[in-house]
């Protein structure tokens, strides 16, 4: 029985607190019932959490002489049985019947005191901050600065060592506000007495706040001299969070890269796995091959060894290929740009280098019987990327192709990157008003590349490739504008820039 009255005295109370605001009247009512469960209960605490909850609603109600006797008789219950958290809310409470009252700030700092001892008793420090806070608002209300001011300090203190996340920004913004109207040197005096706090406590977001109240001030008197300062200051906090961005770029960064390389080591398992199972498939082809095994399940064996190898040596560096793409959007298009002779096959293996794989791993996806290809390829890659006798090592390559990779600048002149005599000559001597993407395709033309890889060079349609070649054939008054005639003539040019 007892048991039944407490949980229909705690549902009471939660719907009385539910439409306390909307509805204070049945509020009121269930309360009342509450409390009349509880004259033949055994739990004060029961009686004065309804005495705390009867008292709130009559503050709402605006019946202040009842709202301060139930509010009283429950205080003195919580503070008896030691339940501080409850004492704190009912002196909450009473500290905003005071401010309803509109007692001078001075009077209702005694209820404030009653509110941060009780809520420090129950370690609950961001009520503390929270009451503190209300507390400021209605100083600033009444223009009692100084009270303001010092409360809003020792909140400020309070809340860097509460897990409360800071304090109010709305009071903040009245407390600045409040400040601009009054007298300039009483309003610099508050201002920068708040900022040495801000500063003690570190709170950024208001230091920024005050130097730059101060700094317009300042101007607006022509103190060139203080205005320097805070403008200076400002400039620090500016640096100091553009460091800290970076620092979260970097980090994102870094994730990033373990993202990508965990991708890999996954696609790299994934591609050992099915090379493993080629082969114990292979074994099992080769066992039953003489056996008398059901022919369909031969043949259903066969044909899983087909698919095998064509997912190995067919489809895996492809899939390898896009992944870098996905990584590296650029990759391919700067590796053609610096190394204007790759092949496709090279362009594979560079993909498979960065993806970390290993020579005999690049020999098997790339279906390769000897990894003597493999190595030969990686020669040419050497060369062609202009490394050194001293830079064989794969550390070496895959450091350049990352190089290559992660360069920003997909849009390089190929002329820039070729080095041959044609590009030096037609850039020196252009009198054909050639512009630089004509100049590219100039040196694409006379490096054997077919319209479609031309298109994919430049970025570019077969169609536009097309308009540019009679474009540029009219600019070098050529008269034919084939292929083979701007060729011609771009290889007589070529000869005369090498002599």
């Amino acid at each position: 029985m007892e048991s039944y009255r407490e949980d229909r005295i705690d549902e009471l109370l939660r719907e009385s607190e539910d439409c306390r605001q909307t509805n204070p009247t049945h509020a009121l009512a269930l309360a009342q019932q509450a409390l009349g469960l509880t004259r033949s209960a055994k739990s004060t605490l029961e009686a004065a959490r309804c005495e705390k909850q009867v008292g709130l609603v009559c503050l709402t109600l605006g019946d202040h002489e009842q709202a301060d006797e139930y509010l009283r008789k429950a205080y003195r219950r919580f503070e008896d049985l030691g339940e501080y958290k409850h004492q704190g809310d009912t002196a909450l409470g009473r500290l905003e019947l005071s401010m309803k009252q509109n007692i001078p700030p001075s009077q209702a700092r005694t209820q404030l005191g009653d509110v941060k001892e009780a809520y420090r008793n129950a370690g609950y420090l961001g009520g503390v901050v929270s009451s503190m806070m209300s507390f400021v608002s209605y100083c600033i209300e009444h223009k009692d600065v100084e009270q303001a001011i010092a409360c809003f300090h020792d909140a400020l203190r309070l809340a860097k060592k509460s897990p409360y996340h800071g304090t109010s920004g709305r009071v903040v913004s009245e407390i600045i506000t409040y400040l601009e109207a009054i007298e300039y040197h009483q309003s610099c005096k508050y201002l920068e007495s708040t900022l040495l706090v801000a500063n003690e406590v570190s709170d950024i977001v208001l230091e920024r706040q005050i130097h730059e109240h101060l700094l317009i001030k300042r101007i607006c008197i022509a103190d060139v001299e203080h205005a320097l300062i805070h403008a200076r200051h400002l400039a620090r906090m500016a640096k100091e969070e553009l460091k800290q961005e970076n620092l979260r770029l970097r980090i994102q960064l870094d994730q990033s890269e373990e993202n990508r390389l965990s991708v890999a080591l996954a696609l790299g398992e994934r591609e050992e796995l099915i090379s493993q199972l080629k082969k114990d498939v292979r074994g099992i082809i080769s066992a039953i091959e003489y056996s008398k095994c059901d022919d369909k399940i031969k043949q259903r064996m066969y044909e899983l060894g087909r698919k095998l190898d064509r997912k190995v040596t067919g489809h895996s560096w492809q899939q390898s290929l896009a992944l870098v793409n996905r990584q590296y959007p650029n990759f391919i298009v700067n590796l053609r740009r610096v190394c204007p002779n790759v092949t496709e096959r090279e362009e594979a293996i560079c993909s498979l280098l960065l993806m970390g794989k290993t020579t005999k791993q690049m020999a098997e996806i790339l279906g390769y019987p000897d990894v003597r290809q493999v190595e030969k390829h990686r020669l040419h890659i050497r060369n062609k990327l202009g490394l050194k006798d001293k830079d064989k090592s794969r550390s070496a390559i895959k450091h350049r192709l990352l190089s290559i990779a992660e360069s920003s600048d997909n849009r390089t002149s190929i002329s820039d990157a070729g080095g041959d005599g044609l590009s030096q000559y037609i850039l020196t001597h252009n009198n054909s008003g050639l512009t630089e993407q004509d100049v590219d395709f100039c040196i694409l033309t006379i490096r054997n590349r077919s319209d479609k890889q031309i298109a994919g060079e430049l970025e570019i349609t077969l169609e536009d490739v097309a308009g540019i070649r009679r474009e540029v054939c009219w600019k070098m008054g050529l008269s034919g504008s084939s292929a083979s005639d701007l060729k011609s003539a771009l290889e007589e040019l070529s000869l005369s820039g090498k002599a």
